[in-house]
C-alpha cells in the first residue's frame, strides 16, 4: 500500500486510511462519540423563549441582515431555517419575562415591516428522544427536562 505522503494514492484509499488512523486514535485515548448533551437552563435560572417568524417582502441582502443581528445578540443560542408557516425559528435565553419582552420589543420595531407571521413560546419543559424513534428501535430513550427556572438555594457557605 502506498505511504500517505505519495499523491497518487486513489482518494477513497486514502480517506479510508484515515478513518482507519482516526478510529484507532479515539479508541485508545477513549473518545466519546454520539453523545447527546442536554442542558437544564431551569437550573442555571434561565428561561427559554422559542421565537418563529414568516419574513416577507424580503430580500435576500434583508434577510442575511436579520440573521446576522440575531446571531450579534449573546442570548440567541440557535437560529433555524425552515420550511412552512414559519421560515425561521429563534431559541433565546433569558433571564426572566421582563428581559424576554424587552428582546421581542427591539426585535419588532427593527424589522416588523418585514414579519408577516410571528409567534413567541415560553418553553417550560423539554422532551429529548433519542435517535431510535426515528429508525423504529424497539427501545427508544426519552427524557422530559423542566426548565422553569428554579429559586436558587443558598445554604450557610454561600451567604458567607
Amino acid at each position: 500500500m502506498p505511504s500517505i505522503t505519495e499523491s497518487n494514492w486513489p482518494q477513497g484509499q486514502f480517506e479510508q486510511k484515515c478513518c482507519e488512523i482516526q478510529d484507532c486514535i479515539d479508541e485508545k485515548i477513549g473518545i466519546i462519540k454520539k453523545f447527546n448533551t442536554i442542558i437544564n437552563i431551569g437550573k442555571l435560572g434561565y428561561v427559554g423563549i422559542r421565537i418563529y417568524l414568516n419574513l416577507h417582502d424580503t430580500t435576500l441582502k434583508k434577510e442575511k441582515e436579520i440573521i446576522e443581528y440575531l446571531r450579534a445578540k449573546p442570548n440567541v443560542t440557535w437560529i433555524a431555517s425552515m420550511d412552512g408557516l414559519y421560515n425561521l425559528g429563534i431559541f433565546v435565553v433569558v433571564k426572566n419575562i421582563a428581559e424576554a419582552q424587552d428582546f421581542w420589543n427591539e426585535l419588532m420595531e427593527r424589522y416588523i415591516n418585514y414579519i408577516d407571521e410571528r409567534l413567541l413560546t415560553i418553553i417550560t419543559s423539554s422532551n429529548y428522544f433519542s435517535i431510535g424513534y426515528l429508525v423504529d428501535l424497539e427501545r427508544s430513550d426519552y427524557k422530559i427536562v423542566t426548565t422553569t427556572p428554579q429559586d436558587p438555594s443558598i445554604d450557610n457557605i454561600d451567604k458567607k
